[in-house]
């Protein structure tokens, strides 16, 4: 024979011929195994078929040790466990009852076979299913078992605690019982004094009645002062909302262009000096360029110091505390206010952004000069409550003061 690398290939493929073997394994249930049947005839015609239809009960027997191999099973028990058997024969009794199980499905299988002509196929793979449904019920009823074994005795603690508390409170009760008959005599002769002391009352009432009157007159004048005043007050309300909500659609965005005006127009540098002055920013002096050795303040590089965050510049308008802004401020604000190109009008064809600043800032004028008419006639008002308050108050602790003294003696005790 020539040996060439034909002849090897022919000599091997003849070896793996002669000694490969191939298992295939198939579940005869459902219409799977049928089905590849026709479309490979060569898996009936090329093959040699053993049908494991049953396993025996060693095997069962087995299969079901390997899978309980580690399974607890308490063989403690007051009694001695269950019955007092050895974990060896629990063991085996749970093995047994798995075979038994399976081999009743199979004969089952078979009489309804033979009376009904139909298959019902219990294969190992039933059995494997068998085993991993008891341990997984076994596991789930043990922790059922647990919790509530849990409860039970966390009840049991609980109703224990709970007598030991009630045996406290009836030995404190018991001690209790002579301070309370002394304080029960206490109150009867508390009560004979507040008797007394209500005759008093009734007298001390109609001179109470009589101050009343005097003071509601008075509490009424004092209303109609707080109200003018409340008008004041709203009529500067709602242009300091529509400056802040002004403020509130501005992006960061438009005050960067602010910022970023080389030459900005005059409407957008009149507003930018206010807005130092509101926040006590220092100008740069300059030269004056229509008079000579004259200096001018310069507004335009504060302005950019106090634009330089956006973020910040925009909330601290929205947090201005406009209660307390000091009367310098607003002197050097009062020429802005009464300057025609300082209007939210004027100042609109030139810049957004500056429009809302203008009229946040007109708002911030406004809301000082009605907030400071508004607390001259609070301390009017004031004037007007205090006396009659004070008179009410002297009269009603004259007449309270003894049952007052009653009370502290009663609630000290």
């Amino acid at each position: 024979m020539t040996i060439n690398k034909m002849t090897i290939y022919s000599y091997f493929v003849n070896r793996v011929r002669s000694c490969l073997h191939l298992v295939l394994c198939f579940s005869p249930v459902g219409e799977a195994f049928r089905q590849r049947l026709r479309m490979f005839p060569s898996l009936v015609n090329c093959t040699t078929i053993d049908w494991f239809s049953e396993w025996p009960v060693e095997a069962l027997t087995s299969v079901a040790r390997s899978f309980c191999a580690d399974l607890e099973l308490d063989s403690s028990g007051a009694n001695g466990g269950a019955g007092g058997r050895s974990r060896d024969d629990l063991l085996n009794g749970v093995l047994a009852a798995c075979v038994h199980i399976h081999q009743s499905v199979e004969a089952k299988s078979k009489q309804y076979y033979a009376e009904l002509r139909r298959y019902n196929y219990v294969t190992p793979t039933s059995y494997l299913e068998l085993l991993n449904t008891f341990l997984r019920l076994l596991a789930e009823k043990r922790s059922e078992v647990s919790a509530a074994k849990k409860r039970l005795e966390g009840g049991l603690d609980k109703l224990t605690s709970t007598a030991a508390q009630v045996e406290v409170m009836q030995h404190e009760l018991q001690e209790l019982q002579p301070v309370l008959a002394a304080t029960a005599k206490e109150v009867e002769d508390m009560m004979h004094v507040i008797t007394h002391d209500k005759e008093e009352a009734a007298e001390t009432k109609k001179i109470v009645e009589q101050q009343e009157r005097e003071a509601n007159e008075q509490a009424a004048a004092a209303k109609a002062i707080a109200d003018d005043a409340q008008k004041d007050l709203d009529a500067a309300l709602p242009a300091l909302d529509a400056a802040v909500a002004s403020l509130k659609n501005l992006s960061r965005n438009d005050v960067v262009e602010v910022r970023s005006l080389q030459n900005p127009p005059g409407g957008v540098k009149v507003v930018m000096e206010a807005t130092c002055i509101m926040f006590d920013e220092k100008p740069k002096m300059k030269d004056d360029p229509n008079n000579m050795g004259k200096k001018v303040p310069d507004y335009w590089e504060a302005s950019k110091k106090l634009l330089n965050d956006a973020t910040k510049f925009l909330e601290s308008l929205l947090s201005y505390d406009k209660d307390n802004i000091p009367e310098a401020t607003i002197k050097k604000i009062e020429p802005y206010i009464n300057r025609e190109d300082f209007t939210p009008e004027a100042v609109s064809k030139v810049s957004k952004a500056c429009t809302s600043i203008c009229m946040w800032v007109r708002a911030m004028y406004l809301y000082h000069t009605v907030a400071l008419g508004v607390s001259t006639w609070q301390l009017l008002s004031s004037n007007v409550y205090k006396a009659p308050v004070y008179t009410v108050g002297s009269v009603f602790t004259a007449s309270g003061s003894c049952c007052n003294g009653l009370q502290q003696r009663f609630f000290t005790r």
